[in-house]
């Protein structure tokens, strides 16, 4: 999954737009500390419970990615998406999927024993690294060599570049009404994305494995704009949800 920083930073995306657009929730500290605190809830949940709290389809349980199912979310609580907590909490989901299904497949290619490109865990033996060609295992890509190191790195150049500053606490927001959440566990992520954007503040940026810099901006404010576009009627009362 992304790191926090990364939908942190989306969120941080989303709240600009919305006040570029003139709409004045995005000046309203509460809703957007809400709608922060929502786009971070889903990655309370201890990691039995993920599959639950991102709506992942169980079916599907076997494959090297695991994405939400945006349509059962949507299902249950499109009614409530005008509640910042719940539209924070769509916009994680809606990053994860897009993530998983198309930004990440342009940057690496799974293959199996036969070198052929392969999505099935158990069959999975490498991945290849388009960025560089390099092919390396699963456990080196799921590791700090690469995709989780690239994480920590993207920290340090987004808490500088989008002013990240801890912008998220968990006084005074709305009653939870996302059933799947475990808000009860949301102090310690904002506890450690403290700590991350403290570090990250200090650190020189370093260069990428597995991403670049560029293009992972292009995909986030091309899922933020989904996201404002989702908003566009939220203060006249013509709120919807368009479908994405």
């Amino acid at each position: 999954m992304p790191g926090y920083v990364i939908h942190l930073t989306e969120a941080e995306m989303i709240r600009r737009q919305l006040e570029k657009k003139g709409l004045g929730i995005a000046k309203d500290k509460k809703w957007y500390n809400s709608f922060f605190y929502g786009a971070l809830l889903p990655d309370a949940s201890i990691k039995e419970y993920k599959a639950e709290s991102h709506f992942w389809d169980k079916k599907l349980k076997d494959r090297i990615i695991m994405v939400p199912k945006l349509e059962v979310f949507q299902e249950k609580y499109e009614n409530l998406f005008t509640d910042p907590v719940v539209g924070g909490y769509f916009a994680h989901l809606h990053l994860d999927y897009y993530f998983f299904t198309e930004y990440l497949m342009r940057m690496v290619v799974f293959l199996n024993a036969h070198g052929e490109k392969e999505e099935h865990l158990s069959q999975v033996r490498e991945a290849c690294i388009v960025k560089s060609g390099k092919c390396v295992s699963i456990q080196d890509f799921f590791s700090e060599k690469y995709l989780y190191g690239d994480y920590t790195k993207l920290n340090t150049y987004l808490i500088k570049a989008f002013d990240l500053n801890g912008m998220v606490d968990c006084s005074n927001v709305s009653p939870i009404l996302v059933k799947e959440a475990q808000s009860e566990n949301m102090q310690n992520v904002i506890d450690k994305l403290g700590k991350f954007i403290s570090i990250g503040r200090k650190q020189q940026v370093e260069s990428l494995n597995v991403f670049t810099i560029d293009s992972l901006i292009e995909f986030l404010e091309e899922v933020s704009r989904e996201i404002v576009e989702m908003y566009c009627g939220i203060e006249t009362g013509t709120f919807c949800y368009r479908g994405i």
